[in-house]
């Protein structure tokens, strides 16, 4: 990453950029998976995320984020984005990015981002067809292990995992000594069921016995999978090095009709939709709240529920009361799709308020429980 000293009258310094692939424009609540390595077969959204240090702010503060896309033939696509810094913040974190054409042409793209014609950094990626992926080297192996907090480590290997069964997941690669170059480990791609990758290493030991290289570590660095479905691990050393296997996350469904477990959800105050940036909470002020959005992530491994359905969801308050209520809302959901995500916005109905108390929105599919969520209002 190449990197300028300041930005602007800010005063900032970006420490950080990196990129990860998004489910949609404006997503609030999904795991970021970081990579330099897109799949062109899933890439949709792929976003830059790019972190400020800066002097504390006295007042709160604006200021515009230009970044700029070079694809492969040079062309150019760019995203502008105004930016919030509240006083007395010394850094934040922002990401915007854009939807390429469908699939991403295959090659080297490189990403600068801009403030006032000052070029805050610069980074590169690159995007691939995974269905072209080399052959497997004979003799190599990919081993997955789960471990659990409060027990002994599971040494057995497995190829598949149940949700609540691990805590974290680990990989083993090895591969025969004689093709590893003068590599010492190996650089490992984790896609996951859906379609999404991200990247990791593992730092590998020769067995001069086996005359293997061999390595073990957590598979990726961030929150264990929580998607159901099968995940894909390739690893690589040196020039002709690579393994690849898969791994199964297995669970029973949180609403059968849609196949659907729900992965994440979160609540948000304000009239406009959230994005990539907004925080979740579960307290807010009745004095200050005039709207809520729930953003909600599902997983949905397989076509079962595919075509069109609907939802509703409502919120309600102190002894019961119903505050807000969506009605019937579509919910397109597609055989492709690995998972859903519901975006709805809640408001008081006529001769209701926000008023201080707890509170629960819960949504239905058909009459069946899809979820519930708790907060509380505060004077």
């Amino acid at each position: 990453m190449k990197s300028a000293a300041a930005v602007g009258k800010l005063g900032a310094a970006i420490v950080q950029m990196k990129f990860f692939q998004s489910l949609g424009e404006k997503l609030a609540v999904e795991t970021r998976r970081y990579s330099s390595r897109f799949d062109t077969r899933t890439a949709r959204w792929i976003k830059t995320e790019f972190a400020l240090v800066y002097p504390q702010v006295q007042t709160a503060t604006t200021f515009s984020v230009e970044c700029a896309y070079v694809f492969p033939d040079k062309s150019v696509k760019r995203v502008t984005v105004e930016r919030r810094i509240p006083a007395g913040w010394t850094g934040s974190v922002h990401s915007q990015g854009i939807a390429g054409t469908v699939p991403w042409p295959l090659g080297r793209y490189t990403v600068s981002c801009w403030n006032n014609g000052e070029k805050m950094a610069e980074a590169p990626f690159e995007v691939f067809d995974g269905a072209a992926a080399p052959a497997p080297t004979p003799g190599g192996k990919l081993r997955f292990y789960g471990t659990k907090a409060g027990s002994a480590a599971d040494t057995a290997h497995q190829s598949a995992f149940p949700l609540g069964g691990y805590d974290s997941l680990y990989v083993e690669a090895s591969i025969p000594a004689r093709v590893m170059a003068d590599s010492s480990g190996f650089g490992c791609l984790l896609t996951d069921p859906a379609g999404i990758s991200s990247a990791f290493a593992l730092k590998g030991e020769v067995l001069d016995k086996d005359k293997l290289l061999v390595a073990r570590g957590p598979v990726g660095t961030l929150d264990p999978p929580k998607l159901r479905g099968s995940y894909r691990v390739e690893c690589r050393t040196g020039a002709r090095g690579v393994v690849a296997d898969r791994f199964e996350v297995n669970g029973a469904p949180e609403h059968k009709a849609l196949d659907a477990r729900l992965v994440t959800a979160g609540l948000f105050s304000g009239e406009e939709e959230p994005g990539d940036e907004a925080v979740s909470d579960v307290v807010f002020s009745a004095a200050k709240l005039k709207a809520l959005w729930l953003v909600a992530l599902f997983d949905h491994p397989t076509a079962v529920g595919a075509g069109g359905t609907s939802y509703s969801c409502r919120t309600t308050g102190p002894r019961n009361a119903v505050i807000a209520e969506s009605g019937p809302q579509p919910l397109s959901v597609a055989a492709a799709d690995r998972t859903i995500v519901l975006k709805q916005k809640l408001a008081p109905l006529a001769k209701q308020r926000w008023a201080a108390g707890k509170y629960s929105v819960s949504c239905t599919v058909g009459g069946a429980a899809l979820l519930k969520l708790p907060f509380d209002l505060t004077r």
